[in-house]
């Protein structure tokens, strides 16, 4: 005996020939391990086995009983089947009839003249395995159901066979405004409804990709006309179904870019303004450094020729000197916006790897007179890490205004000590300076801390120029600065290097 369906099945024979019944038990246990069988000969005693509810997985019909036969019979056989499989047991003289029950919802018709057990055996293996594709593809339906109502995408099937595209779900009419849900649309409404501008690509496009055997998916973007008169910048992503390279199928999804779009379009905009901005600044630049240097210098000369004369007007002499010392300041300050302006204006700056030590003894040498002056205390930890990669002119200078403006506000009240540390992970190096002097109120001054000319201590010389510089040449290199400090405590500068 030779087993080929391996699960226990659940058959229900309705046949009124006893003979028959026989035979048929014999052909499924020919070749099912383990066929469970309940055997009714009328129609009636099939409905009510039926409706104790047993879960059957076959039932095999004969289409002539003593109470019923023929299209009647299986209507009524098919009513209470469930999710079970039929397959009808037909005479030579009902061929065509068995013929017509597939389209009624039967599995499949058996000739009895000819029945045998592998035929037997064959016909109910691809009854059961078409049951289970059957089922499969309507979960796999029901997701795609599911989906269409999840996503905001317009979802739409092209069958090439029909030449029409199926809209599923409500995207569609919630992006573009058609009550399109559950129909098929000519090929037409979408061409007149593109952009003219980009119909042509468009079409041309999307036959290049049906055409090309290799493509099974692609995007395309395009202007579409919604039902309010207005366009739709779209995206439309799709998959192609091919059988032997030619398409069958395309299954996609429209989303609508409109708004990413503008965006976009008023980024490129702003970034148009700033370029013209950096233009204009760099004109800036160039007539500061250039075209008021030289009538700065020409008044510098001749207020200096005015110290060789003897002045004996007061008034006259009060006014030379006001007109000297505007003119110094003039050329501070003009000097102060070139320095920004060399550093705002840099493309590129080249960085390299700095010593931090080597750049902190530098400065140390360099503010040696004011550190000996005041007696300050600097310590230095720098940690296991020595290197920095940087420009070494902004770190140089950087330093430098740390360095000076700790020692310029220190306190009068206690000598000056400053700590500067560094530490170091994988994407940055921190380095801070941290002092005991007069420290700023930074919640009263949070929005001027790093602006140009900010001076926060009336009792101390200063032109504010030198955090600002600080920051500027800090954010030159993605770096940033931050100041902790409160009044009388003292403060704490943070460099956040990026490595």
């Amino acid at each position: 005996m030779s087993v080929n369906i391996e699960e226990a099945l659940h058959i229900l024979v309705v046949e009124d020939n006893i003979g028959d019944f026989v035979l048929i038990e014999e052909y499924l246990k020919e070749h099912i391990r383990a066929p469970y069988l309940w055997h009714s000969r009328t129609l009636a005693q099939a409905k009510n086995l039926l409706a104790q509810g047993p879960k059957l997985d076959l039932i095999l019909l004969d289409l002539s009983l003593p109470d019923a036969e023929g299209e009647f019979l299986v209507n009524e056989i098919l009513a209470l089947t469930g999710d079970s499989v039929l397959i009808v047991l037909t005479g030579n003289t009902n061929k065509a009839f068995g013929v017509k029950t597939l389209g009624m919802g039967v599995s499949d018709y058996l000739l009895k003249d000819d029945l045998t057990a592998s035929q037997l055996y064959k016909s109910i293996a691809y009854s059961l395995e078409r049951k289970r594709f059957n089922r499969r593809l309507q979960e796999n339906y029901e997701r795609y159901e599911v989906v269409t109502k999840a996503t905001s995408d317009a979802i739409w099937d092209h069958d090439f066979s029909l030449g029409k595209t199926y809209i599923a779900g409500n995207g569609f009419k919630n992006l573009f405004g058609y009550d399109l849900v559950n129909e098929y649309i000519d090929d037409s409404f979408w061409e007149s409804r593109l952009h003219p501008d980009d119909r042509e690509r468009v079409v041309n496009l999307l036959a290049g990709t049906i055409n090309n055997e290799s493509i099974t998916q692609a995007s395309h973007e395009y202007r579409f006309l919604k039902s309010n008169g207005q366009y739709a910048h779209v995206n439309d992503r799709f998959f192609i179904i091919r059988q032997e390279g030619k398409a069958v199928r395309i299954l996609g999804a429209k989303q609508d870019m409109t708004r990413q779009k503008e965006e976009q379009q008023e980024k490129e905009r702003m970034i148009q303004e700033l370029i013209q901005n950096n233009n204009d600044l760099r004109q800036f630049s160039y007539i500061t450094s250039h075209n008021l240097r030289g009538p700065i210098a020409n008044l510098l000369g001749l207020t200096a020729l005015t110290e060789h004369y003897n002045v004996e007007d007061p008034t006259l002499k009060r006014i030379l000197q006001g007109i000297q010392k505007a003119t110094v300041m003039f050329d501070e300050t003009i000097r102060d916006l070139t320095a920004v302006l060399q550093v705002k204006d840099r493309p590129s700056i080249p960085r390299e790897d700095i010593e931090i030590a080597s750049v902190l003894s530098k400065v140390m040498q360099q503010c040696e007179p004011q550190i000996k002056e005041t007696g300050a205390d600097i310590k230095i930890d720098l940690g296991e890490e020595k290197l920095i990669n940087y420009n070494k002119a902004y770190l140089e200078s950087i330093f430098m205004n740390l360095v000076s403006n700790a020692i310029k506000y220190r306190s009068p009240e206690r000598s000056l000590e400053l700590m500067i540390s560094a530490r170091h992970n994988e994407s940055t190096t921190e380095i801070r300076f941290r002092d005991n002097g007069l420290g700023i109120d930074t919640d009263l001054y949070k929005d001027r801390l790093f602006g140009l000319y900010q001076r926060f201590n009336d009792r101390k010389e200063g032109k504010g120029l030198g955090l600002f510089l600080v920051k500027s040449q800090m954010e030159a290199l993605n770096g940033s600065i931050e100041l902790e400090s409160k009044p009388g405590k003292g403060s704490t500068f943070v460099l956040q290097f990026s490595r």
